[in-house]
């Protein structure tokens, strides 16, 4: 049992204020005292240099960031050092040492902040060991102040100004290791506020650690450096409203990326949903009677949205989204009215991103039957494997290489070939039809696909797990003619198409097969043409140069040295060169071949 408290009376309630409270309990003003938090006191820093630069009075901006030391200044007003008539102190002394202080609050002196939901100056003394305050105004002498864990640990002074540029404020300090212990500030983080700043104020000059950044592109920029815009991009910039936003056909979903007074919101907010909801508006009207919902015209959607907000309201500390019913209808009725226009101007661009809504809303229909159709192949035996399939059921899955061969004569001399630890073969029997052409419940009903896709196991399309492969590797051994070529490429259009995965992470080989070889009494060997099948063979007796048949017609012993043996050529298949091969289908197999790396 816990001990009982002797007594319990008035004096037994502290009364924590101001500073002690911040070091008492940091976690009420900070996400954390790691990273994060450190982060959030540097970035407090920066919000006050871009509020002035939003009240038009800063041009630059100087980040330095080692270890445990930051410094922060700009080029703007500098913070004044007048007697305050409420603390009796200089008004830089009670930004830093009183909670609640600034001049943030009245909108004569900021219309619009960065920092207003901020940790505050006050919590950065309070966190830190040391903290040095430069200030200069105009023409008047420069002042500066030292202070150290949430205290002020010198008069305010007059002195040089150590700052690099003629006026404005420099603040330097170290993170308070009985806070912080030994964490640093995070550099990434603080470089992409950096070059984020940059971005959303065009124009001022940010310098990190002696890189500079200057956007002066602002959003459509951003939007440019994160999406391959296909359709737009559409730019909407009145009053405190900024919008652009495009459609990337190799996006799934939306993609945004939101701002409120130079801060981003990572949840998004209000703002967002109004630039949502008015595109999707203007789209349906357009598209009315097609039966498309407002989330497939929107798909492949990239927009980025700014807004300045005098009194922005957020949910959370952190700023993470923001709550504003205001904004809202203000980045509604501008969007709206924006994207209407926009359509009319563009009635082919408009209709291009209709067409496109239409075909994928056709093609996850079909996914959604090819997903009941496959489930139908897998559901008469859990597990269960193609019968034509010569398996290797006692090998992990890593090891295991699973060989696709063309036809049954070649099927038997690769099966006797094998071995059998690890080397599984499946023979492909009939016409295969273009996974680039052909739906995908007509690819899906293929029984040689099905086989594929039973014995590579982990799924198929969107579905895939890699983890869930039951092979380490896919090798397609085919002949080394223009036939094989071809049934190459129907393959890789398959494996991208609906397989990529296995592409994507090195899985998917072809034996580079010889098309010549050279005897000599017993010995044989090989190459893809007559002078390399010769130049194979060692120096002496003349040999007799023949073409091989094909796979089929091979011997065991031939299969084993140049298919499944060691001294086997693999070619493994990247995305790039399938693709490339399968733009030239029709074209000459001599081409494709080079392009796979078999010529």
């Amino acid at each position: 049992m816990p001990s009982k408290p002797t007594t319990y009376d008035a004096r037994s309630i502290d009364i924590v204020q101001n500073i002690r409270h911040v070091r008492l309990r940091p976690l009420m003003y900070v996400t954390d005292t790691r990273e994060q938090g450190a982060y959030q006191l540097v970035k407090e820093l920066i919000d006050n240099a871009v509020d002035e630069w939003l009240a038009g009075h800063v041009k630059r901006i100087r980040i330095e960031i080692e270890g445990q030391r930051f410094v922060v200044e700009d080029d703007g007003r500098g913070i004044p050092t007048g007697k305050h008539p409420e603390t009796n102190e200089s008004a830089l002394t009670s930004i830093f040492t009183i909670l609640g202080s600034g001049g943030k609050f009245r909108k004569d002196a900021y219309a619009f902040s960065s920092g207003l939901h901020g940790v505050g100056l006050t919590v950065v003394n309070a966190l830190t060991s040391g903290l040095i305050v430069y200030t200069k105004r105009g023409n008047s002498k420069a002042r500066y102040q030292n202070f150290a864990r949430g205290e002020r640990k010198s008069a305010l002074r007059t002195g040089p100004y150590c700052g690099r540029f003629r006026r404005g404020t420099h603040v330097e300090g170290w993170l308070d290791p009985e806070i912080f212990r030994d964490t640093v500030i995070p550099v990434d983080k603080v470089h992409h506020t950096a070059v984020m700043t940059s971005i959303l104020c065009p124009g001022l000059v940010v310098e990190m650690n002696d890189e500079e950044f200057v956007c002066k592109g602002g959003l459509p920029r951003l939007l440019e450096a994160n999406a391959r815009i296909d359709i737009g991009p559409v730019k909407i910039k009145k009053d405190q409203v900024d919008v652009v936003f495009g459609w990337d056909f190799d996006t799934e979903g939306e993609e945004w990326f939101s701002f409120c007074n130079v801060t981003q919101t990572p949840h998004h907010g209000l703002h967002v949903n109004g630039a949502q909801k008015a595109i999707s508006k203007a789209l349906m009207t357009l598209s009315k009677g097609s039966g498309l919902s407002s989330k497939e015209l929107l798909d492949g959607l990239c927009g980025a949205v700014h807004v300045l907000v005098a009194e922005p309201q957020f949910q959370g500390q952190s700023k993470v989204f923001l709550a504003n019913v205001e904004v809202y209808h203000e980045v509604f009725e501008q969007v709206l009215t924006a994207t209407m226009g926009w359509i009319r101007r563009h009635k082919k661009d408009a209709k291009t991103i209709i067409d496109r809504a239409l075909a994928l809303k056709k093609q996850r229909a079909e996914f959604k039957a090819a997903r009941a159709t496959l489930k139908k192949i897998t559901a008469k035996k859990r597990g269960s494997l193609p019968a034509k399939l010569a398996a290797s059921p006692r090998c992990k899955a890593t090891r295991r290489e699973l060989y696709i061969v063309e036809g049954d004569s070649a099927g038997g001399s690769a099966i006797s070939a094998r071995d059998p630890k690890y080397q599984e073969i499946l023979p492909l029997r009939g016409k295969m039809p273009n996974a680039q052409q052909k739906s995908l419940k007509k690819i899906l009903d293929n029984t040689e696909f099905q086989s594929i896709l039973q014995s590579v196991g982990g799924g198929f399309g969107p579905d895939f797990k890699l983890k869930e492969m039951r092979v380490g590797k896919v090798l397609l051994l085919m002949d080394a003619d223009a036939d094989g070529a071809h049934l190459v490429c129907l393959l890789l259009a398959f494996f991208l198409r609906y397989l990529r995965p296995v592409v994507e992470e090195g899985h998917l080989y072809i034996v580079d097969s010889p098309l010549f070889v050279a005897e000599r009494g017993l010995n044989r060997w090989f190459g893809a043409t007559r002078r390399e099948a010769e130049a194979a063979a060692p120096n002496g007796k003349p040999v007799v140069i023949t073409r091989l048949k094909g796979h089929g017609s091979s011997t065991v012993q031939d299969l084993k040295v140049y298919a499944m043996g060691t001294s086997r050529k693999l070619i493994q298949v990247t995305t790039e060169r399938a693709e490339r091969a399968l733009e030239l289908m029709d074209d000459d197999a001599g081409i494709r071949r080079e392009l796979l790396g078999l010529a």
